[in-house]
């Protein structure tokens, strides 16, 4: 069986495989290609590799290096990957002055950073829901120990394949089908150890490539069947992964269920204006309305975007009626004839679940108050099922404008 040992140094001079397989070492900036491979090792443990020379730990001088390598990873076609995190080395990073690496910082005290700013780069994305925590534990691995330094203590998805030997604690996850991903530090004796305890290799002979090769009675046909079968896959997981994507985007128009502040404006901006049909990204928050939509019909609409753990009150009418009172004073000076349309998108209870909100309606006081100073109060529930119903082309950009401009009070789906 062919390994290829990805490290900092590309020497494999103290690793022992044993007779079982070939092992080539390649520096981490010149690896070969995956697949020329049965398994690739990727070993992340040498601490001349956790270092920067910029002025902070957010990034390491081989970053690049991991980028290249995380194309041929994600698009090896039939070979397995094992990438083998670092133990609780030291980071070194450049000071300003003298141009050494006085700064350093135990990867234990900069697990956040890690994990979002350097691993991502290796591993794409799908790192940064992982989150690792430091915990020196002992892990059997074909009936011999080896530490691990590191688990992970949250995985949304993946396989747990390994677990240390009394705390349990997850040390080897696998996910898309080919890639384990390990905190165990198993070099330069344990190769065999640990392909034997993640089930890729089995305590049979190794079957040596030309008696695979061979072909005997049906092989041909089935292994056509395979490659048929390869691509059946690989067809529905791009499908799924466009779903996945589809479901995420949904899963970031329903945050404004529970965000507020900046997060919640960003994501009512982008909603605003696919549904209006406008773009908002010269709109500069001067502090005095959260936005400002000037329609080419002589339309404006002005708006205060709020996140509370409370109901609709007085006073969130009261600042939007002061908010559009200053626009249309500035109209008044500059001589400019605009109709104002003052709008609160408010997320109310944004703590509780949707159940527990319809226990607590917007008091009629509140109603009353916006209806006074002709203002529409649409709550994000509400503002939501106007986006939804906008998505499947049940509702027009017009139409969704004389629901903003027919309406004050509070909006109610019966409005639409």
């Amino acid at each position: 069986m062919k390994i290829q040992l990805i490290d900092y140094s590309g020497t494999a001079k103290e690793v022992n495989v044993g007779k079982e397989f070939s092992l080539e070492c390649h520096t981490i900036d010149e690896p070969r290609s995956f697949d020329d491979y049965k398994i690739n090792i990727i070993d992340l443990q040498n601490e001349s590799l956790w270092r920067n020379n910029e002025y902070n730990n957010e990034s390491i001088n081989k970053i690049n290096d991991l980028i290249s390598l995380s194309s041929i990873l994600l698009n090896a076609k039939t070979a397995k990957a094992i990438i083998i995190f670092p133990q609780n080395t030291e980071m070194y990073y450049l000071d300003h002055y003298n141009g050494n690496y006085p700064n350093k910082m135990k990867l234990k005290d900069m697990l956040p950073v890690l994990m979002t700013y350097i691993m991502p780069s290796l591993l794409t994305d799908k790192i940064k829901n992982y989150t690792l925590s430091f915990e020196r534990c002992r892990n059997k691995l074909n009936g011999n120990e080896y530490d691990s330094d590191f688990h992970f203590s949250r995985m949304p998805d993946g396989k747990i394949i390994t677990t240390s030997e009394c705390s349990e604690k997850t040390t080897t996850i696998q996910f898309y089908d080919s890639i384990f991903i390990t905190t165990i530090n198993f070099l330069p004796n344990g190769i065999y150890d640990f392909l034997k305890e993640i089930k890729l290799i089995d305590t049979k002979e190794v079957c040596p490539e030309w008696l695979q090769e061979y072909s005997f009675f049906d092989d041909d046909d089935q292994k056509k069947i395979v490659d048929d079968n390869k691509a059946i896959i690989k067809e529905y997981n791009k499908r799924n992964s466009e779903i996945e994507k589809k479901i995420n985007e949904n899963l970031n128009y329903k945050s404004i269920l529970i965000e507020s502040g900046k997060n919640l404006a960003n994501v009512i901006f982008v909603m605003l204006e696919k549904m209006l049909d406008y773009d908002l990204s010269n709109f500069v928050d001067k502090k005095k309305e959260d936005f400002s939509i000037q329609m080419k019909s002589g339309i404006t609409f002005i708006g205060e975007i709020k996140g509370v753990n409370s109901n609709v009150r007085e006073a969130n009418v009261s600042q939007v009626n002061l908010s559009a009172s200053r626009y249309k004073d500035k109209l008044d000076d500059d001589g400019v004839s605009e109709t104002v349309y003052p709008l609160l998108i408010i997320n109310t209870f944004r703590s509780k679940d949707i159940e527990e909100r319809k226990k607590d309606k917007v008091n009629d006081e509140v109603v009353e108050c916006a209806d006074k100073y002709k203002i529409l109060i649409i709550t994000t529930e509400t503002f939501l099922k106007l986006f939804e119903k906008f998505l499947k082309e049940e509702i027009t950009t017009d139409e969704i404008i004389s629901v903003f401009t027919d309406n004050t009070g509070l909006l109610t789906m019966d409005d639409f």
